[in-house]
């Protein structure tokens, strides 16, 4: 029997789930625009963008992009802001080998899906 993967730890609560949401805060109001401006955009209600900046919901990386897309920012500079945030390496997670990855490590994949998503 193959061991099993350890969970992922997903608390919207964490340091970096903050530091992520004041980010995209500020990304949103640096291009002047209201939440229910953003929400206009992406077609959804302006609660779902009250909810990913409160921190009370994730995004993944396709609707981050989307997001980055719809308040005219570049996802790969934007990401690289929240990289400039932490360069200490936390731990944040675990990969499907059951190896911890480092925020670096989760940056550069998430740097990677953004070239690939542009082309």
């Amino acid at each position: 029997m193959a061991p099993r993967a350890r969970k992922l730890g997903k608390s919207v609560h964490s340091e970096g789930q903050s530091a992520f949401s004041k980010l995209m805060i500020e990304a949103r109001k640096s291009a002047r625009l209201t939440q229910h401006e953003v929400a206009k955009r992406l077609h959804k209600p302006q609660s779902f963008i009250a909810k990913y900046e409160g921190g009370e919901r994730r995004i993944d990386v396709v609707e981050f992009v989307t997001v980055c897309q719809a308040i005219g920012a570049d996802p790969a500079k934007t990401s690289e802001s929240a990289d400039q945030g932490d360069r200490r390496g936390v731990r944040l997670s675990t990969d499907i080998n059951g190896s911890e990855t480092t925020r670096g490590r989760q940056i550069q994949l998430a740097r990677k899906i953004f070239r690939c998503h542009r082309k």
